[in-house]
């Protein structure tokens, strides 16, 4: 014999939320201002006022909300110096001629591309200008050398997820061995 729930038992989780609901506590889990809701959503915000206020919204504008609302938030990259200053710190146990690779590396990144410039803006064409500015600046192999360094710390900013792919894979970075010093 089974007994009924009594209706002031139920919870209101047991019912499901509309799509308004579901929306409107994202807005509020979100936060982020109206204002900039309205802005990056594309809606005006006196529109985004009143669907708040629970007076409903057109269906592009629904849309352009769960668009928004799902889209992932992109951290903001950290700048080029300290982001190679914290790899380098994370090698400390290497030997100290790493060290100076390393810090030769950073050098040279700074100098071409800037203390202050964002990882994620440094594309495949700034490496490969990179590449050929160092090469204008030091031998092939030392050139390569540090090219190798640099892919390291891109790979390390990739698996971080703070840029979407290496632009310095392409780069040419084997040492080679052949000198024509001694021929």
């Amino acid at each position: 014999m089974s007994r009924a729930i009594p209706a002031h038992l139920i919870s209101a989780r047991a019912r499901p939320k509309t799509l308004t609901d579901q929306i409107l506590a994202a807005l509020a889990d979100w936060g982020e201002t109206r204002y900039r809701v309205a802005k990056n959503s594309g809606l005006n915000e006196p529109q985004l006022c009143r669907f708040a206020a629970g007076q409903g919204l057109s269906l592009p504008a629904l849309d352009a909300l769960v668009e928004i609302e799902q889209a992932e938030p992109t951290p903001d990259s950290p700048a080029l110096g300290a982001f190679v200053d914290a790899w380098k710190a994370g090698w400390q146990d290497v030997k100290p001629t790493s060290q100076l690779v390393y810090g030769r590396c950073r050098k040279w990144l700074v100098a071409c591309f800037g203390e202050d410039r964002p990882i994620d803006s440094i594309t495949e064409g700034d490496a490969d200008e990179w590449a050929a500015f160092l090469r204008s600046k030091l031998g092939e192999n030392t050139a390569r050398k540090i090219a190798s360094v640099a892919k390291q710390v891109f790979k390390h900013a990739v698996r971080k997820r703070l840029i979407a792919s290496n632009s310095f894979t392409d780069l040419s970075a084997a040492v080679s061995s052949y000198h024509t010093s001694f021929v």
